[in-house]
C-alpha cells in the first residue's frame, strides 16, 4: 500500500491552496475598487466643476498626474478642520456664475422704470405741502403726488 501523508501536513497543504485562490480573489477585488474609485473620483469632480463653473482639464496626461495631485490634496484636506472646509465651500459659492448678459446676448432683468425718482417725488411732495412724506415709499410719494395734484 502507499505511504499516507501526515494530516498536519496535509492540512498545511489545503490552507496554503485557499490561501492562494483566496489572495487570487481579493486581489481582483482591490483591482477592481481602485477603477470603481478612480470613476467616481472624476464623476465628483466633474460634478463639482459643472457647480462652480470651472473648465474641464485640458488633456488626459495632465489630468493623471493631477488625480495624483487631488488625491494627496483630499488626504491633506481630510485632516484639516471642518470650518477650513466650510470655508472653501464658502468660496466656490461665491464665484460669480457665468451670465447670459455676460455672454453678449440679452439680459433677463426687467427694464429699468422710467417716472421721475423717489428724490424728485419727494421735491414734489415738498412744494405740495404733503405730510409725512420722510416716510414714505417711491409708490406712496408717487400716489400722495397724484392725489395732491388733483
Amino acid at each position: 500500500m502507499g505511504k499516507k501523508k501526515d494530516p498536519i501536513q496535509r492540512a498545511e497543504e489545503v490552507g496554503q491552496q485557499i490561501f492562494e485562490v483566496v489572495s487570487s480573489g481579493l486581489a481582483d477585488i482591490v483591482s477592481r475598487l481602485q477603477e470603481l474609485t478612480s470613476t467616481i473620483d472624476q464623476k465628483v469632480d466633474e460634478q463639482f466643476r459643472t457647480f462652480t463653473g470651472e473648465p474641464p482639464p485640458k488633456s488626459n496626461a495632465t489630468s493623471a498626474k493631477s488625480d495624483k495631485a487631488d488625491k494627496a490634496d483630499k488626504a491633506k484636506g481630510a485632516k484639516k478642520s471642518g470650518s477650513d472646509a466650510k470655508t472653501k465651500a464658502t468660496k466656490a459659492k461665491k464665484k460669480p456664475a457665468k451670465t447670459k448678459a455676460a455672454s453678449g446676448s440679452k439680459s433677463t432683468k426687467p427694464a429699468k422704470p422710467t417716472g421721475p425718482t423717489r428724490d424728485e417725488l419727494y421735491q414734489q411732495a415738498q412744494d405740495l405741502d404733503i405730510s409725512g412724506r420722510s416716510k414714505m415709499s417711491k409708490g406712496q410719494l408717487a400716489a400722495a403726488v397724484k392725489k395732491a395734484k388733483k
